[in-house]
């Protein structure tokens, strides 16, 4: 499972998809080197992709709704400035996805120290602007045919010439659309992916990574001055001010390390699915990308899953020094690996770490709503279960002095003494919970002993009045009572 190309070859592979070469631009010793050039198996489909787009964009054109009997010329000319429109506005959603798509292929490390947030969301930025310059598409913007001299024309001829116009400005977009896929894939930010036979394939992805190291902070005197008389005293603590310094404080301070990363997947049990049928695990970033796709393109975006059978990830430093630092990596892994395709283009891909991640993410989540779910509704009842103790304690009392005067009521006076003992542990259990005790239960089972033990003294102690008792019951209550309160204290 572990290659033996170079990390040179796997580094910069040199493509060929249905004639397009992968990068474009070649340079003299991969011109010299043929053999370089590797055939990647066209995708299997009966109509080309950009034919099937640009189909979906003409059926969402104003101009499709235009009736074929309409007799004013205004009307034509308004639903083809309207289709125009709706085409620079489908040219804004192409901006829009490119952006997401760099964004789901920006990561973040940090290595050393903690995370500075204010440098974090700078060098990110900046990151991110690059990738949106690098993506820079020569878009060209769709020309307008209508003149006077169109215009004067009879309607049938405009109708016809506008409706060629509109024609040949669908196909141009949609040229326009993927000669852009394909330029983000020579400058490294797309990827591509061959599907084999057996439902297997084989794609790769571009990430930019952003490592930062923070020495942590410091604290520098730069100048200081003493005042040759006091006349001044601190409002806060009353003292006299005997002079100012000039203090410099860093927060943070460290290196941003900008690397780039290659990551190659070889699948089996490969599959695709819509954005809307996939069950795979997507990381924020990713359901980000999927939630930016433009609804006239979503039915073309499609989602891989399969098994992984081999990952290679290439990554090489490229601000510290350039080419310098390059290691390479080739591990086999069994798992769920997922990626966002449009064609045969790759938009950003995650593997088995990011699906961890995430998935550890999620049940953090959940753990903590459930969590203040729970913290809520024991603080609703701590408080009202006291008052039911308190109330059914007195009730227990009251129960057995009249059972010890003959009028009846013993049998509710050990049912009202059971419910107390309940009421007391709920009660401490849930006043466990609010203070986010991680022993609650045992807290409340010693709690629950020490009240206990002292309302059954009480109990015995009316009963004691009627009829002679021996006094080593209290006396072993009172024990447990005591040994149930230390026990509580180191829990609490």
């Amino acid at each position: 499972m572990v290659g033996t190309s170079s990390v040179e070859d796997i580094e910069s592979p040199d493509v060929e998809l249905q004639g397009r070469r992968f990068p474009a631009l070649w340079d003299a010793p991969r011109l010299r080197s043929p053999e370089r050039l590797r055939q990647l198996a066209p995708p299997p489909q009966k109509v080309e992709l950009k034919d099937r787009v640009a189909e979906e964009v003409w059926s969402r054109l104003p101009w499709q709704q235009l009736p074929p009997d309409v007799a004013e010329t205004r009307v034509v000319v308004d639903a083809y400035i309207q289709s125009l429109t709706r085409l620079e506005r489908f040219r804004w959603d192409v901006d829009e996805l490119v952006r997401a798509a760099c964004q789901a292929n920006l990561d973040f490390r940090q290595e050393q120290g903690e995370t500075n947030l204010i440098a974090r969301e700078a060098v990110l930025d900046g990151q991110l602007s690059e990738m949106l310059d690098a993506a820079v598409s020569q878009w060209l913007p769709t020309r307008n045919v209508v003149d006077a001299r169109l215009v004067s024309r009879p309607l049938s001829e405009v109708r016809q010439r506008l409706d060629a116009a509109l024609t040949q400005a669908v196909d141009d977009f949609g040229r326009q659309l993927f000669d852009l896929l394909a330029r983000l894939v020579d400058r490294e930010l797309f990827g591509l992916v061959e599907w084999l036979p057996n439902n297997c394939c084989a794609y790769h992805f571009f990430k930019r990574i952003v490592i930062q190291e923070n020495d942590g902070a410091s604290r520098r005197v730069i100048s200081e001055t003493r005042f040759n008389q006091v006349t001044e005293r601190d409002a806060e603590t009353g003292r006299q001010i005997v002079g100012r310094r000039t203090v410099e404080e860093t927060r943070g301070q460290g290196r941003h390390l900008h690397r780039f990363a290659r990551h190659q997947h070889d699948v089996i049990q490969a599959v695709h699915t819509s954005i809307g049928n996939s069950r795979v695990v997507m990381p924020p970033q990713v359901q980000r990308l999927c939630e930016a796709v433009p609804e006239w393109l979503y039915p073309f975006v499609q989602v891989i899953d399969g098994t992984i059978v081999r990952e290679r990830i290439i990554e090489r430093d490229t601000r510290v020094d350039q080419w310098a630092d390059r290691t390479q990596r080739d591990e086999p892994i069994i798992g769920c690996e997922p990626g966002v395709i449009l064609g045969s283009f790759v938009l950003t891909g995650w593997g088995p770490r990011e699906v961890k991640a995430e998935e550890m993410r999620r049940e953090s989540v959940l753990h903590e709503a459930t969590t203040h779910s729970s913290v809520t509704s024991a603080q609703r009842r701590w408080q009202l279960l006291t008052g039911v103790a308190v109330v059914l304690a007195v009730c227990a009392m009251a129960l057995t002095l009249q059972a010890q005067r003959g009028a009846g009521g013993g049998l509710f006076a050990v049912l009202a003494t059971l419910a107390t003992l309940v009421a007391v542990w709920q009660a401490a259990l849930d006043y466990a919970t609010v203070r986010r005790n991680p022993t609650a239960a045992i807290w409340a089972h010693c709690t629950t002993a020490a009240l206990g033990g002292q309302l059954l003294i009480v109990l015995w102690l009316i009963v004691r009045l009627h009829q002679p008792l021996s006094w080593i019951t209290p006396l072993m209550l009172a024990t447990g009572v005591i040994i149930a309160h230390v026990v509580g204290r180191r829990f609490q």
